[in-house]
């Protein structure tokens, strides 16, 4: 388990690529 949170946190703030 490396830093998971950090590229889970990105995920969170950005889950689609700008999909507005």
């Amino acid at each position: 388990e490396y830093s998971l949170g950090k590229e889970y946190q990105v995920f969170w703030v950005n889950p689609l690529p700008a999909n507005e």
